[in-house]
């Protein structure tokens, strides 16, 4: 066991050092669904607004974290139900930005 910044983690029989409130967080959201809702949301609004969008202006308009976004993204990417249409600088930070869109070709 250590103790880090006031969380307990198991380091034994560990490949990495994850505090186990995260990990009990992480399960408990994965068997509620909460990202499998998300990613239908992220799908829905793809297929309203079929033009490309990056993780940033997808998180203003639902409204939620721009890091689940991005997770959501990476998982749909894998499954092919969305692909990389362009990369262009993001209208709100400047910075060179992935812009997705629904593979309708999967």
């Amino acid at each position: 066991m250590l103790k880090s910044g006031g969380y307990t983690m198991n380091t034994r029989n560990r490949k990495h050092q994850t505090a186990d409130t995260t990990r009990q967080s992480y399960r408990e959201c994965k068997k509620e669904g909460l990202f499998l809702s998300l990613e239908k949301k992220v799908l829905d609004l793809l297929t309203k607004d079929p033009l490309p969008k990056n993780s940033r202006e997808i998180s203003l308009i639902l409204h939620e974290e721009r890091t689940a976004i991005t997770k959501a993204l990476n998982t749909l990417e894998r499954q092919k139900s969305v692909e990389v249409a362009h990369k262009n600088h993001c209208k709100i930070t400047g910075r060179r930005v992935k812009h997705y869109r629904l593979n309708y070709f999967a």
